[in-house]
This record gives C-alpha cells, structure tokens and sequence, in this order.
C-alpha cells in the first residue's frame, strides 16, 4: 500500500463519520504503519477503540467521537460501589 493509500485508509472513515485527523498524527500513524504487512487491521482497531474511549459498547454518538478523537483519553474516576 503506498502513502498515499495509506492516508486515504485512514482520513476517508473519519471524515464520513465528521471527524478530523490531525495533521501529525496522519504523519506518525502513516510513518508508522507504512511498509508493514498487516499494519492497517491493528491501526484500524486502534483507532476504533479511540473513538470508543468513552467506555460505549455500541457505535458512539457523533459528539462523543469528536471528543474522544480531539482530546486524549483521561482516567475516569472510580464509580462509587452501591451498599450490600
């Protein structure tokens, strides 16, 4: 797959789903993943489970993709535990 493919792999789900991609972490996703045989399933579940950071065990709304894609993930507090 060249560059270009790559890219293409990668921006063409996040823009049908309102997302955008970074323009340095297009940069380092593709660096990383070019030349590497079975690369694009792995970087492909990375990225869902990106856009699933929001804990959602189904398809996350559009806003919530957009927050979990433009911000890192930050650790969510305990939940409290309900009594016996």
């Amino acid at each position: 797959m060249t560059t270009d493919e790559l890219r293409a792999a990668i921006v063409r789900p996040a823009t049908r789903a309102g997302l955008t991609v970074e323009g340095s972490l297009l940069a380092t996703l593709t660096a990383d993943a070019h030349g590497r045989s079975g690369a694009l399933p792995l970087l492909s579940h990375a990225l869902l489970e990106t856009g699933n950071a929001d804990g959602a065990t189904h398809s996350p709304s559009p806003r919530s993709r957009r927050q979990a894609v433009s911000r890192a993930p930050s650790p969510r507090p305990p939940k409290p535990s309900t009594p016996a």
